[in-house]
């Protein structure tokens, strides 16, 4: 396979077109064009980082032809979660707390759907109702916590960071942190609308070399599912001793 049957390979998966390209890497479209008809045997340095990021494949093989295809940043979410907070089942719950059940995921291997198990050690978690109405949860027993892996959210969410999730919710907006599970992956990332139907995937991280964006395009949303959306995020960072 050519370069030029790559970069056309790719642009079919993630549905653009190779002005989109041009645009994103910074360079004109007659450049693009020699990519795309042989012109152009090889892109090297930031041109091709560039490529590979809006392309969302591995620089290597865009490059070269060798190793695999996709860069995959992995998922975000351990499948075993830790609560954020942990009281034990003699503590008295006042009259404006409520309990959070800590859970973990299960994957249906059937028909692939997302199910919510409780946690063997049957921990839970603790919040007020002010702060549910405050954030117009009207159903608190849809509420869960993962614990995140990685550094690609942050600063927001750093790395061990125990996340909220308000189940209920399933619709995007554009710009808020949700759990989501993408081609059996889970992830926490900001999702954004395009206007042509597609979905962004985004990292808070600035570091888009390991992080870029992931485009799904309109024809392939239905493989992106919203488990829910984040709603709080508790880090308690490891001091090191004063000695």
């Amino acid at each position: 396979m050519t370069l030029a049957e790559r970069i056309r390979k790719r642009l079919d998966v993630i549905g653009r077109r190779p002005a989109d390209l041009a645009r994103y890497v910074g360079v004109k479209p007659p450049s693009i064009s020699k990519w795309m008809n042989g012109g152009t045997k090889s892109v090297e340095g930031e041109n091709l980082l560039r490529a590979a990021e809006y392309l969302q494949c591995n620089p290597n093989w865009l490059a070269t032809g060798r190793g695999e295809e996709l860069r995959a940043e992995p998922g975000n979410i351990r499948t075993e979660p830790r609560p954020a907070s942990i009281y034990h089942d003699e503590d008295e719950v006042e009259e404006d707390e409520f309990e959070v059940m800590a859970l973990r995921l299960k994957v249906s291997a059937g028909n692939g759907a997302i199910q919510w198990v409780m946690d063997d050690e049957g921990k839970r978690h603790r919040y007020s109702r002010r702060w549910a109405a405050t954030l117009n949860i009207r159903f608190p027993e849809k509420l869960t916590t993962v614990l995140v892996d990685g550094d690609s959210m942050e600063p927001r969410i750093p790395n061990g960071a125990s996340v909220t999730i308000y189940t209920h919710i399933s619709s995007i907006r554009s710009g808020e942190v949700f759990a989501v599970d993408y081609l059996g992956e889970f992830y926490i990332k900001r999702l954004y609308r395009e206007p042509d139907g597609a979905i962004r995937m985004t990292s808070d991280s600035p570091d888009k070399v390991r992080y870029p964006d992931r485009l799904i395009a309109a024809e392939h949303v239905d493989s992106l599912r919203v488990m829910g959306v984040v709603v709080d995020v508790k880090f308690k960072p490891v001091e090191r001793p004063w000695w």
